[in-house]
């Protein structure tokens, strides 16, 4: 049926006199209006609009002159100045605020790019420690390789090796340890292979207590990590001694079979006496102590290397985190500025309105044009006019209220 309903208003008065129905009389209601405006124009469609238009017009002129109405309009576009003013103002201390966080963390930003700077700032030194370490583990790798030759010819040659051509040098270094040891035996073979890796796995650990002995607090653990280290090149010397003595034993023993009469037997107050037991015992135990001073001194170098890196990458880590924080920070000031003049924006287009125009009530504009409608489809109704006719009437004013509210 449309907008309005069709059903005939019994209450209907048509008024055919002729008057001038663009003016509504005084007293009448806009529904009255539209029945009189429908009686002088037959209901035509064509009249429709122009009626309609007319009801707008003369609902601006009433409410331009209503001063009540004008009043309340003034009040609540101040109210709303006021309103926008006061969210500027809070935007505004949130863009103090964030200001102040965006400024702390700039000054971190800055504080650890200095710390980077400073730290890069120390490439000669850092250039120094690589030559220091590379030259270390030269050292290192030679100085291992030397007592892993050492120790495999002193052990086959304290325990296994024969002969009359034996003395310290071909004891303390024999090409052949490894060949002879394998045809005698596995075991022989393994006992060689594996005696230089005991000195070294010795100086290993007296590096790991070394360097855990500065981490240490505890002055007991101090003393036992100290002792440690002193049991462990106690047992080094010991172990060379043993190999010293069964050396130089076997160069004693084969010097009396060389000589004419009677000699006594080899003891260890002879073997203290002996050259040949120190120079073992220095060819050995004095390269193991500088092999594993120089092991514990490149590890020393490589752990600064490595943490001056490490440092590097979490002050570069902890920069990229902050430049994200202040990017956000610089995200919410930029929506509050957004704000702050969608606000400004707001608050002038009121001021203009408060000197330079009357508020109009659309919704009232709205309910009189209804009101008006249902008189023009009452006379409708009463004529019985097709249906058709009636819901194009009703198109009409649908037309007009979009128009309105837009």
């Amino acid at each position: 049926m449309g907008l309005f309903s069709s059903k005939q208003d019994s209450n209907v008065v048509i008024d055919n006199s002729v008057n001038n129905t663009t003016n509504r009389r005084e007293g009448e209601t806009y529904k009255q209006w539209g029945v009189r405006w429908a009686g002088q124009t037959g209901a035509a469609i064509v009249a429709l609009r122009p009626a309609l238009q007319v009801v707008v017009c003369q609902q601006k002129k009433e409410q331009q002159g209503d001063e009540e109405l004008q009043r309340n309009a003034r009040l609540q576009k101040a109210q709303n100045i006021t309103n926008l003013r006061a969210d500027i103002d809070v935007e505004n201390c949130k863009i103090d605020s964030l200001q102040n966080e965006a400024t702390e963390l700039h000054n971190k930003i800055e504080a650890k790019k200095t710390e980077i700077a400073e730290i890069r700032g120390g490439n000669n030194r850092n250039r120094i420690a690589k030559i220091n370490f590379w030259i270390g583990c030269l050292i290192t790798i030679l100085l291992a390789t030397y007592l892993f030759i050492f120790y495999s010819s002193a052990s086959y040659s304290a325990f296994f090796r024969k002969g009359h051509d034996l003395n310290v040098g071909n004891a303390l270094f024999y090409p052949n340890a490894f060949a002879d040891s394998w045809n005698e035996s596995l075991g022989s073979f393994l006992l060689i292979l594996l005696m230089p890796v005991i000195f070294l796995g010795l100086g290993f650990l007296v590096h790991q207590f070394s360097s855990r002995v500065s981490d240490s607090k505890n002055i007991l653990m101090l003393i036992g990590k100290y002792l440690k280290i002193f049991i462990l090149y106690v047992i080094t010397f010991i172990f060379d001694a043993l190999l010293a003595y069964e050396i130089s034993k076997k160069i004693y023993d084969i010097w009396v079979m060389t000589q004419p009469g009677d000699f006594p037997p080899y003891t260890i107050p002879m073997a203290i006496e002996s050259p040949e037991f120190w120079i073992i015992i220095f060819a050995g135990f004095i390269a193991y102590i500088i092999w594993g001073l120089v092991f514990d001194f490149t590890m020393e170098l490589y752990a600064d290397m490595t943490e001056n890196k490490s440092i590097l990458n979490r002050l570069n880590n902890d920069i990229k985190e902050l430049n994200k924080q202040l990017d956000r920070i610089n995200e919410r000031i930029a929506q509050s500025n957004s704000l702050i003049m969608r606000s400004n924006g707001e608050i002038r287009t009121i001021e203009q309105e408060l000197e330079n125009s009357t508020t109009i009530d659309v919704l009232r504009i709205e309910r009189e044009l209804n009101n008006f409608m249902s008189g023009w489809l009452a006379y409708m109704n009463l004529r019985a006019m097709p249906e058709e006719q009636q819901r194009e009437a009703n198109k009409v004013l649908e037309e007009m209220i979009e128009q309105i509210k837009n």
